[in-house]
């Protein structure tokens, strides 16, 4: 089940299109352990967390990210969709080109941490 993280600004805009705003401070807490969990899940894979690790560097299409970590383009795409689904990267067409960005500045920053070479 793919819920937004609540700290981005589309949990808000979701929450008031289906009409179900959070009314308690446990469904707050809930919400936030469940996104934090979700992203953790998306950042567990080692390919993942390196195509993040790169795009802190720069904005790059998909193969360029994969010559970085030593990928094919069709296995990059796809952790790159997931990357998209959960709200981590954006993406954005020039042409037949897809760039890819890191869209969610708390997860550049956490991999600062983990990944401080990049």
């Amino acid at each position: 089940m793919h819920h937004e993280l609540p700290f981005s600004s589309g949990a808000d805009r979701r929450a008031r299109a289906t009409g179900k705003l959070r009314s308690t401070d446990e469904d707050d807490v809930a919400a936030v352990f469940e996104a934090a969990a979700e992203l953790f899940a998306a950042l567990s894979s080692p390919m993942r967390l390196s195509i993040v690790c790169h795009l802190r560097e720069q904005d790059m299409n998909v193969q360029q990210i994969a010559n970085r970590i030593g990928s094919s383009q069709p296995n990059t795409s796809l952790h790159l969709r997931q990357l998209h689904q959960i709200g981590i990267v954006d993406r954005s067409r020039s042409g037949q080109s897809v760039t890819y960005r890191i869209r969610n500045t708390f997860v550049a920053d956490l991999c600062k941490i983990v990944c401080p070479g990049h």
